[in-house]
């Protein structure tokens, strides 16, 4: 073979390799790309379309590590929660993927506790629906968390199993608003049950802004800037209300710090998920500022803010909220808060057609 003929192999030969390495890293980069991006980012912006194609790119992804998925399913979840587009199947979908995630053990211990909180989450969106349901609990760890009689403590059960997993702020903050539905509800009970529930209560509220504060300092404007920290202000605001009734001082002095400086942050912070939040939060602003026997005009304040609110930033989850309540009274018992909105409504006429509107 003759030297010219080499020649031009050997060039042939390595342009071939360039082109080859070249093509490697153009899709390397691809997947970077698809992966790295975050869909909360997309959300944030109320770009809802854009988060939701994002999210299947990351699953089709052979790039996209466990934790990128993981982090993509719960802001999937958020996704769910604003717009009310996913179906029972959708939901069952996610459960069976957090699942696997959860048990794989390369995978961070923070990140597959917060898996957990997310089948909690996922649990409560479905409004306790007996398919998901047989889904969720149909195998150990799970299956042992299940109270028949009790859709709500085995909701409990899963936010604690994601605490024992792992001390979280929202497994925590979510316990402590779980043991002030009950210090709500039973106030008036027996002086050692009562006790309990709030030696609970105060614990996993101390657990919670400890967590909070270690994850801010570390994480920063990720932390601050995601729905995470949005609920656990929301569930904290809540319990520190709770406890203003029940146990009196010192949180009578504070549960109103708590809902202005949430309200505050919901307003103040540019993210499109968190405006959904608003209408919730004064609602639920005006329901302890009734109880705590502030003046009537107060209260019809953010009654009115919140009707507001909803018809700036729709809330399908309140309204079918409203509607189950509304179909089924015989709930209202077991739901301070949402009884208490019922009862204070006519304050505001502006809020109460709001909520004929949704019932009609």
């Amino acid at each position: 073979m003759s030297r010219s003929i080499l020649k031009i192999l050997s060039v042939v030969i390595f342009l071939g390799a360039a082109f080859g390495t070249a093509w490697w890293f153009l899709q390397r980069d691809a997947q970077t790309e698809v992966t790295d991006q975050s869909m909360m980012a997309q959300l944030r912006d109320g770009k809802i379309g854009e988060a939701a194609t994002l999210y299947g790119k990351i699953l089709e992804s052979p790039g996209s590590s466990p934790e990128v998925i993981s982090n993509a399913t719960k802001d999937n979840i958020t996704l769910y929660s604003i717009t009310n587009t996913y179906s029972t199947s959708d939901i069952i979908e996610s459960i069976r993927a957090l699942k696997r995630l959860i048990a794989d053990e390369g995978i961070d211990l923070e990140v597959r506790a917060d898996n957990i909180s997310a089948l909690a989450r996922l649990y409560r969106l479905s409004m306790f629906n007996d398919e998901v349901s047989k889904e969720l609990f149909s195998e150990e760890p799970y299956a042992s968390l299940l109270v028949a009689s009790s859709s709500v403590i085995s909701l409990q059960n899963l936010y604690g199993l994601s605490f024992k997993t792992f001390p979280t702020p929202r497994a925590a903050m979510s316990m402590a608003s779980f043991y002030t539905d009950r210090l709500l509800g039973d106030y008036k009970s027996k002086e050692e049950q009562l006790d309990y529930y709030i030696q609970r209560t105060k614990f996993y509220l101390q657990q919670a802004e400890s967590l909070s504060a270690e994850k801010l300092s570390a994480d920063g404007n990720s932390y601050l800037l995601s729905p995470a920290y949005a609920s656990y202000l929301i569930d904290r605001a809540f319990t520190i209300g709770g406890l203003a009734v029940v146990v009196g001082t010192p949180y009578t002095d504070l549960y109103k710090d708590a809902y202005e400086e949430l309200l505050a942050f919901l307003l103040d912070v540019d993210h499109a998920v968190f405006k959904t939040y608003i209408g919730g939060t004064r609602w639920h602003y005006a329901v302890f500022l009734s109880v705590m026997g502030e003046p009537s005009e107060m209260v019809k304040r953010e009654l009115d803010a919140a009707a507001d609110a909803y018809a700036a930033r729709p809330s399908l989850e309140f309204e079918n909220m409203v509607r189950t309540y509304t179909r089924r009274p015989e709930l209202l018992s077991i739901n301070f808060a949402v009884r208490k909105l019922f009862e204070i409504a006519p304050l505001s006429p502006k809020f109460s057609a709001f909520l004929d509107q949704i019932r009609n």
